[in-house]
């Protein structure tokens, strides 16, 4: 009995120490007898957690409260405390962000501190903070050629907004030592990468892409990567194109997809016909994504047929390599017909008609050369042809030739805008003359407008008229419009068809040099069609409350040199019409002196000191086939 009572004491003395040593550690235990009650809840967005404590009457004045927040995705590592607000509820919210991947369950545990610094757990509680959700992934626009495709990200969902997206990509033949991110871009509610094997030395294959994601929140999220085969040509290719004319070709050299820096791409181009001498280097620039681009001007070249077209790499550290080889046609000048109109046995002279010429570039210009055969081409003469309607014209005469009479032979050189040009040698032609016309110094004229009415052109050129200025058409003096005489086409055809050399003028009320232009251009217009061998002429003089009437002499002569110089520019011969005085008062001729020059001057002599090439000495002439006065003029230079 006393035994036991001993082993009785024992057993209370080590409970007795046991409860001293739990009272007075720093060990957390529960209070006995508490009824705290702790509640967590979360925003909409689930970017924050909101603690409260309640039920906390018997905490005592130095005694604060403390939370420990984890979650049981980083555990240890995201692990925080916070110090209870000072509030009724001991109230305390918390961001996500603050915690090492933010998602996943929450533990939230709440302690007593006391003064001494011993903590007591009072209650603890866990809460689910949802993670972002995987979303899917697809390949769009996917180009094997080019080793490029698009990557879309869809439907990733999170309670906050996605903030960013980026992918992880790489090639399984690398084994990952090639891998890049590529950051997305948003376009409504997806995602995307524009992917390109160029980041990845162009190798074709098997590759990984990985999303990683971010919300608003702070939590970030990397998914399980998808695979797909993109494969990339590197055959370097060249494609050709032309414009419509064929005067440029443009280069477009894909696939050149180096590991190493490329230097230079350039493309030597030369035709078949000329060989190596016509050789040229074209740069090409860099146009992205392996594609570069050079322009070829055919004008360098100046041939049609065939082509040849190489084209070279030049790589840093490994030089200059030729890739691609290929050849292109350029089309020439073809269809050419050549014809022979107004052939004039008194003056031996025939009209060259150049027709039905086919390019696929404008014509520059066409050229004629005639030479006799007695002299060769030691009496060549190469005029430029004039453009008549859709064909060319060129009169040959023997007044060139100093008379000679007999075989002639005619060259014609064509010219298109890319500078091919193409040369025709056709049949000889004999031409021959009057004694009577080559000994001709003077020749009889007449100028005819709407005024003379119906003229009878037989008539007229029976009664020995050798040429006729026709008006072709004049300006308003006072409202400034341009209108065609209405006689001026029955006057042309009728004159031609006799046989009576032409020229035309048109009477100027032009006040700028620009109003010039525009009549001088009007001028050629109309008589393109025909075959003219005089002037085009600007009759300048004045009219009745005529708009030009005030002009200076200095405005009036730039008005008269536009005029002129159109005309000349446009391939035939100008001429000034005006009288004595007008001459001497109202224009300055030195100024004009490289022009044709028409004097009216009624007297028994010119009286006029300048030079001049026709002259019309009487405004009440008569001649068999006109009705009623006609001017007559007598001209002093021969024009083919």
């Amino acid at each position: 009995m006393k035994e036991n009572y001993k082993n009785t004491k024992r057993i209370l003395l080590f409970f007795s120490i046991l409860l001293l040593l739990v009272c007075t550690s720093n060990t957390v235990l529960a209070k006995e007898n508490t009824e705290a009650v702790l509640k967590l809840t979360k925003n909409a967005q689930e970017s924050k957690i909101t603690i409260t404590l309640s039920n906390m009457d018997f905490l005592k004045e130095k005694e604060t409260i403390t939370y420990c927040v984890w979650n049981d995705i980083a555990k240890e590592a995201s692990k925080r405390w916070y110090q209870g607000g000072k509030n009724a509820n001991y109230k305390r919210t918390i961001a996500i962000k603050n915690h090492k991947y933010g998602a996943g369950t929450y533990h939230v545990e709440a302690y007593v501190k006391e003064s001494n610094g011993q903590k007591t757990l009072l209650a603890k509680k866990k809460i689910v903070i949802q993670d972002i959700d995987e979303g899917k992934v697809s390949f769009e626009k996917v180009n094997h050629q080019d080793g490029t495709c698009r990557v879309r990200l869809k439907d990733f969902t999170s309670p906050a907004a996605i903030t960013k997206v980026k992918v992880l990509v790489w090639s399984k033949k690398n084994h990952g030592d090639d891998k890049q991110w590529y950051t997305a871009k948003k376009q409504g509610k997806n995602w995307y990468i524009e992917f390109n094997t160029e980041n990845h030395d162009f190798t074709s294959g098997l590759y990984y892409f990985q999303p990683k994601v971010w919300d608003a929140r702070g939590v970030v999220k990397t998914f399980k990567e998808k695979s797909k085969t993109i494969r990339v040509n590197t055959t370097v290719t060249t494609s050709l194109k032309a414009n419509k004319s064929q005067s440029k070709y443009t280069a477009a050299i894909s696939n050149v997809r180096y590991v190493m820096p490329v230097d230079k791409v350039e493309i030597a181009v030369w035709s078949k016909s000329s060989g190596s001498k016509s050789k040229c280097y074209y740069k090409a620039k860099d146009k992205g994504n392996g594609v570069y681009q050079a322009t070829i001007d055919i004008g360098n070249h100046k041939d049609s047929g065939t082509y040849y077209a190489y084209t070279y790499v030049t790589i840093s550290g490994e030089g200059r390599k030729l890739v691609n080889k290929q050849t292109f046609s350029v089309k020439g000048i073809t269809g050419t017909k050549v014809s022979y109109n107004y052939e004039n046995k008194e003056k031996g002279s025939v009209q060259v008609n150049i027709t039905n010429i086919t390019s696929p570039a404008e014509i520059e210009k066409v050229e004629v050369a005639a030479y006799t055969k007695k002299k060769g081409k030691d009496d060549v003469v190469t005029k430029e042809a004039l453009a008549a309607g859709s064909g060319y014209k060129s009169t040959i005469s023997v007044a060139e030739h100093d008379f000679w009479q007999g075989t002639y032979y005619i060259d014609i050189t064509i010219t298109d805008k890319r500078g091919i040009v193409k040369k025709l040698s056709t049949k000889s032609r004999d031409l021959s003359y009057t004694d009577t016309y080559k000994n001709k110094t003077s020749f009889q004229g007449i100028d005819v407008s709407r005024y003379q009415g119906n003229i009878d052109w037989t008539q007229v050129k029976a009664a020995g008229i050798d040429f006729v200025m026709i008006q072709v058409g004049y300006r308003n003096g006072v409202y400034g419009n341009i209108a065609e005489d209405i006689y001026f086409e029955r006057n042309i055809q009728g004159a031609l068809n006799a046989g009576i050399d032409v020229g035309v003028y048109f009477f100027s009320q032009a006040i700028t040099e620009e109003e010039a232009r525009e009549e001088a251009a009007w001028a050629v217009k109309k008589v393109s069609p025909y075959k003219i061998t005089y002037p085009i002429c600007i009759d300048s003089e004045y009219r009745k409350n005529g708009r030009a009437n005030s002009l200076s002499a200095a405005v009036r002569t730039g008005v008269v040199n536009a005029f002129c110089k159109e005309v000349q520019d446009s391939g035939y011969t100008p001429m000034i019409y005006a009288s004595k005085s007008w001459f001497e008062n109202n224009l300055y001729m030195n100024s004009l002196a490289g022009y044709e020059v028409w004097l009216a001057r009624y007297h028994v002599v010119p009286e006029y000191t300048g030079p001049f090439q026709i002259w019309q000495y009487s405004n009440k002439g008569h001649v068999p086939g006109i009705q009623g006065y006609v001017d007559r003029d007598l001209g002093y230079k021969r024009y083919y």
